[in-house]
């Protein structure tokens, strides 16, 4: 008798955990569709837009140029930690010319911004 109450008793906490699962899942699933949908959508950048990125991202290089004029000048690395510092520094400013040159390019052909390009 004990041992089949206890037996009922975890089966219907088996259906419930279960039901919820598929609950979450189903939910899960949905969010994933809506995202993947809103992503997939293409959107032309106007010209005050693509001009406005470009302000932006002349600031942030500049901003990294500075900071990178500060420590460029030492003809040794003290450490490692520097010398891994400097070529991020650089990386991020070689990316960012190339982001501006690219903007600036597309400025005079129009650009289109598609869902691959919008970070989730």
């Amino acid at each position: 008798m004990y041992l089949r109450r206890v037996q009922h008793e975890i089966a219907q906490e088996d259906a419930v955990i279960k039901a919820l699962a598929a609950r979450q899942f189903s939910g899960h699933e949905t969010v994933k569709k809506r995202n993947a949908e809103e992503r997939s959508t293409d959107k032309t950048l106007k010209e005050d837009e693509v001009q406005d990125l470009i302000v932006g991202l002349k600031a942030k290089w500049d901003t990294l140029n500075a900071i990178y004029q500060k420590t460029a000048h030492h003809g040794r690395f003290q450490s490692a930690g520097a010398q891994r510092r400097q070529v991020q520094q650089e990386k991020e400013m070689l990316a960012v010319k190339a982001d501006i040159e690219l903007l600036e390019k597309a400025k005079t052909c129009g650009i289109v911004v598609t869902g691959d390009d919008i970070p989730p």
